[in-house]
């Protein structure tokens, strides 16, 4: 790879010659732009990364036929001889080195994040499309039906979980607690909110944290239409973190225009009033203040109607099993029907054991 030359004049006028950040070698850059303008679909990768093996999966997901041009393959052996002065040109060209870099009629759709949340929120199919792409109608457009079945120790582990926090099923949310929404921070009162509607409230660790980013927001992104058919009007995703933060996020996780909002409880008001403080040492010694646990609630005109803990010994943030506070779950219990009186009465005596 060249280093490029350039000169800059110092304050006695005397020319100096130093060499700038290094470039690709023009033969490289040509062949990638010509690999972009043959392939309606490319994508640059490495055949052992996590994040390329999501994206293909996203792809393969919407019946989508791509290129790949893999730099290394499963064991990590290059199959490309420039491959670095390939990523060096991906930084010019996008703005990052890493992998994948993926590109749809010859414009730069994102990397592994944005490829799959716009494959949820149906963004990708649209840019597809407009390329001249076929998609699969039926991979695009099928709601996923919910297989997820908690097992006895998940259900267990959440059941012990929800008897620790200060809310039960069947309370109202309590009033006068609100979460910030945007920045500067307008208030959104939970208890007003809720009035007359179904909504979903999730609580997570932290923005930006790979299992909300990577999973739990694109899995309720991917299932809106199951959602608002069951009629849930709104899911509200909430860290403690400020709204500068939530509001990044949620224009990162490309929410704008759906169901779901990235609210934020800077000072734990909510946290602390539904009793759902995550202050296990493990975690303040990764995200250094107390957080708020992984969690889904189903309130329905106020009163909460589930509640859905993802933590376990060992696993205090829900990062190892999260899976009960996904949609699916929430999903199946909008399907379970309405407790009778009887039920109740005995979920009221089960909780004063």
């Amino acid at each position: 790879m060249a280093l490029a030359p350039a000169r800059t004049v110092d304050k006695y006028g005397t020319s100096m010659r130093f060499f700038s950040a290094p470039i690709p070698k023009p033969p490289v850059k040509a062949e990638i732009d010509a690999m972009i303008a043959e392939h309606k679909v490319f994508m640059v990768s490495k055949a052992f990364c996590p994040h390329c093996k999501r994206t293909k999966e996203a792809l393969d997901s919407l019946g989508v036929q791509y290129h790949v041009l893999e730099l290394e393959d499963a064991d990590r052996n290059p199959l490309y001889e420039d491959s670095a002065d390939v990523q060096d040109y991906m930084k010019e060209k996008t703005g990052a080195r890493s992998v994948p870099r993926v590109f749809v009629g010859g414009e730069f759709v994102g990397g592994a994040d944005d490829t799959v949340a716009k494959t949820n929120n149906g963004e990708l199919t649209k840019l597809l499309k407009e390329a001249g792409v076929e998609v699969s109608e039926k991979s695009a457009e099928t709601p996923r039906q919910s297989g997820y079945e908690p097992d006895a120790a998940t259900l267990a582990a959440a059941d012990a979980e929800a008897k620790l926090a200060k809310v039960k099923v069947g309370d109202l949310i309590p009033e006068d607690i609100a979460l910030d929404k945007g920045f500067p921070p307008t208030k959104v009162v939970l208890s007003q909110f809720c009035q007359g509607k179904k909504i979903v409230l999730v609580g997570l660790p932290g923005a930006f944290t790979p299992t909300c980013s990577t999973r739990q927001v694109p899995g309720y992104l991917s299932r809106q239409d199951d959602l608002k058919a069951k009629g849930v009007t709104d899911v509200l995703i909430y860290c403690v973190n400020d709204g500068a933060v939530m509001s990044a996020w949620e224009k990162n996780r490309n929410l704008e225009g759906t169901m779901l909002q990235c609210l934020s409880d800077t000072s734990r008001e909510v946290t602390e009033a539904l009793g759902v403080v995550l202050d296990h040492p493990g975690v303040l010694d990764v995200l250094g203040t107390k957080r708020c646990k992984r969690f889904s609630m189903l309130i329905e005109d106020g009163v909460i109607k589930a509640i859905n803990i993802a933590a376990r010994e060992g696993d205090p943030s829900g990062d190892k099993h999260p899976e009960i506070s996904f949609v699916d779950q929430i999903i199946a219990q909008l399907d379970e029907p309405e407790p009778t009186l009887l039920d109740r009465l005995f979920s009221l005596f089960r909780s004063k054991k």
